[in-house]
């Protein structure tokens, strides 16, 4: 049995430090709390998140559209291959770093 306890003085301590906005963060570290919940909500499963988390990767269309339809189509399930030099291992990375970033998200929403 998980024991609680009720805090009495927490309303009073919350409605005190509003009234002092500069004692509960500075404006930057509510920025960087803001895009970490950013990063953390998954608005939509249509579409990649693992582009924006690879920011210095210049992926193709193609390499883009297979990942979208391994994903969103083949459940995860399927064989990469076309021409040699047209970026399978990219694809597989943009793949596999999609589900990394769905997993977590999942896990941390709990």
């Amino acid at each position: 049995m998980v024991e609680t306890h009720y805090d009495r003085d927490y309303i009073q301590s919350l409605s005190e430090n509003l009234a002092q906005p500069d004692s509960l963060c500075s404006w930057n570290e509510f920025k960087l709390g803001y895009k970490a919940l950013e990063n953390r909500s998954i608005p939509e499963f249509n579409g990649l998140l693992s582009t924006k988390h690879l920011p210095h990767v210049d992926f193709l269309n193609h390499q883009i559209d297979a990942c979208e339809k391994v994903v969103h189509e083949m459940n995860g399930r399927a064989i990469l291959a076309d021409e040699v030099g047209l970026g399978k291992t990219l694809e597989a990375g943009l793949i596999l770093k999609e589900y990394m970033i769905r997993v977590w998200q999942r896990r941390s929403s709990f």
